[in-house]
């Protein structure tokens, strides 16, 4: 279940076992292991609390592994914070993991200072379905860490 705890939005969330971000995740998601956490199924959820509304913009930075890689399907990953749309996240790569960044709009996270982060994984694939191993866990997203950054407007931007 989800923990309560209040995160900083410049502090880092860790997905490996015994990270302090495990305790964010709600639904959809496998038991940690030592480097990250892997998504299962079509959709998995976090609940991440600030300290307060945020009448502004987020940069949610985002280390990942990704799965299956390019070379066996595209994938895909939509992503709402707080039913607010937050942009598709695409890995053509064949790289396995990388850092993505994403923007979380300011109608997400002005009413509320609890954030409902989803991410509909399009392909959601077993290793097993590869033919990489017996695995048949559906996964698609690999989280190591999320990092939320302030993007305020800068000062001469204010009316």
């Amino acid at each position: 279940l989800a923990d309560t705890r209040v995160f900083d939005a410049t502090e880092m969330a860790s997905f490996a076992a015994g990270g302090n971000g495990v305790k964010l995740m709600t639904s959809g998601w496998s038991r940690p292991e030592p480097w990250g956490t892997w998504s299962v199924g079509a959709r998995a959820t976090l609940k991440w609390t600030l300290g307060a509304a945020r009448p502004f913009n987020l940069r949610m930075v985002i280390d990942c592994a990704v799965y299956p890689k390019a070379t066996y399907r595209e994938q895909q990953i939509r992503m709402r914070v707080n039913n607010v749309d937050a942009g598709q996240l695409h890995w053509r790569s064949k790289l396995e993991s990388m850092i993505a960044t994403v923007m979380i709009p300011r109608e997400a996270t002005e009413a509320s200072k609890t954030l409902k982060i989803v991410f509909d994984i399009l392909y959601p694939t077993s290793p097993f379905e590869t033919g990489e191993s017996g695995d048949a866990r559906k996964l698609g997203l690999g989280l190591k860490s999320i990092r939320l950054d302030y993007n305020r407007p800068l000062e001469q931007d204010r009316f």
